[in-house]
Formats: structure tokens, C-alpha cells, sequence
């Protein structure tokens, strides 16, 4: 999704890194430019090794050149699930999320939009994300879908995380296309609690969004208040929980 300037903070946090940003907005100090372009060089660089067969002087340069460069960004080790200064506060800004990190090369390069009450996602998954023949591996469809469909209107603004996800796979999901994924939330039952909220989700490619090619149900439940600081430390209470 499109990047948002964020306001000064009164207060200030420090990273893992030793470098400081808004503790109370969460703002990112650090160039998420830069790090989203680097990942995208390590993606491609992923993709390449898939896609083309190298002859062995060549695997042996790239691979002399890849760990001198993996010894390059050794910088200050970060505990497991310490901010950065990539990151901005809310869940989905967390810069190296599997799901849809920028800085991170293994997420599949998400793009967002909203329409009406439903979120559209789009991508394009290379040859690294390859399960069947020429095709995307199914957990690759299942991480898409339970991304895409954690942030549907009807979620925002409450904090909820996924209970159930079911995943129907129709027909294999190509490589190299582009594709559309949709979510939206189901009418809620009579009686239904209103800790939880019931969504769905599909994949089809741009070419032909009509014909499903993988589809999702899921429910999300309500967290607590020391629950939700567990996942997002900035969090407080009557915050909305943002994209």
C-alpha cells in the first residue's frame, strides 16, 4: 500500500540497531526505500537462480560474491520479534513481516486498494514460489489469502487475529501472472458473538477474475488488551487498529 507521512512523536523509542524513533506513532527513522529496494534486488537475485541454469564457474563466483555480501549486512543482531527502525507501528508496517515485509524477500510483493467493502490485492509470484510444475506452491496461496484477508474493512479498527483458515484449492494457481486477490466480511449470524468476525477470500488471475482459482473462509477473534500489546507493544487502549 501507498506510504503515509507520519506526524512527529513527543516520545522516542530505541531500536535494536541503537537508533531512535517516535515511540508513541511508531514513525520509521530508517529509509524503507532503501530496504524495499534491497529486498527486491534478493528476490530477484532468488528468482534468477530458479529460472536460469548457471554453469558451475559462475555458481561458484555468485556464491564467493552472495557471502560477502550476507557478511556486508551483519550489522546488530535483533532479538526475535524487536522492532526496527524500518518499522512503523502498526502490525502491517512491520518491515520484515513473512507475509507482506517490505524488507523482506521472502514475501510475495503485495500490492492494496480498497473497494467499496471488499480489498483487492494484486501480485505476481516468481519461480521461487514454485510447488507443481510452473505453479505456486499451496501454502504460498494460504499465506496470500490469510494476509489479504486480515485487513477487510470490517477488521479495521479492532484488533483480531486469525482462530480459522480454510483454504479450497480449485484449480492450480499459474507463475508468472499476474494476480487478483479478493477479501471480504460475511454478514455476521444471528447471535454470532461479536468477538469474532467471519471473512472470505479468493484468487483468480488479472486475465480472468471470474474464475476462481483458490477460496478461503476464515474467522478472526477479538483479542484482550494484554494479548494485543503482545503483538503490537505501541498499542493502546481506544487505538484503531491500522493498515
Amino acid at each position: 500500500m501507498t506510504e503515509q507521512a507520519a506526524a512527529p512523536a513527543a516520545a522516542e523509542r530505541e531500536f535494536a540497531d541503537g537508533t531512535k524513533g517516535g515511540a508513541e506513532a511508531g514513525i520509521a527513522t530508517g529509509n524503507r526505500a532503501s530496504i524495499r529496494a534491497l529486498a527486491d534486488a534478493i528476490r530477484e537475485l532468488s528468482a534468477t537462480l530458479v529460472r536460469f541454469d548457471a554453469d558451475e564457474d559462475s555458481i561458484a563466483e555468485a556464491t564467493e560474491t552472495v557471502t560477502a555480501v550476507t557478511a556486508c549486512l551483519r550489522g546488530t543482531p535483533r532479538e526475535p520479534g524487536a522492532s526496527t527502525r524500518f518499522d512503523r507501528a502498526e502490525t502491517a508496517g512491520k518491515a520484515f513481516s513473512a507475509a507482506h515485509g517490505i524488507g523482506n524477500p521472502l514475501a510475495p510483493p503485495l500490492s492494496y486498494r480498497w473497494e467499496a467493502e471488499e480489498v483487492v490485492a494484486e501480485c505476481r509470484l516468481g519461480p521461487q514460489y514454485e510447488g507443481p510444475k510452473a505453479h505456486a506452491h499451496g501454502g504460498v496461496s494460504a499465506l496470500l489469502l490469510d494476509d489479504v484477508l486480515a485487513r477487510i474493512p470490517r477488521l479495521k479498527g479492532t484488533p483480531r487475529v486469525t482462530r480459522s483458515l480454510e483454504v479450497l484449492y480449485r484449480r492450480p494457481l499459474p507463475l508468472d501472472e499476474p494476480l487478483v486477490i479478493r477479501a471480504g466480511a460475511v454478514e455476521p449470524a444471528p447471535g454470532q458473538r461479536e468477538s469474532s468476525v467471519r471473512v472470505w477470500g479468493t484468487i483468480a488471475t488479472a486475465a480472468d477474475p471470474e474464475r476462481v482459482l483458490v477460496e478461503s473462509h476464515a474467522v478472526f477473534v477479538l483479542l484482550r488488551d494484554d494479548q494485543i500489546l503482545g503483538v503490537n507493544p505501541y498499542w493502546k487502549p481506544g487505538d484503531r487498529w491500522q493498515d
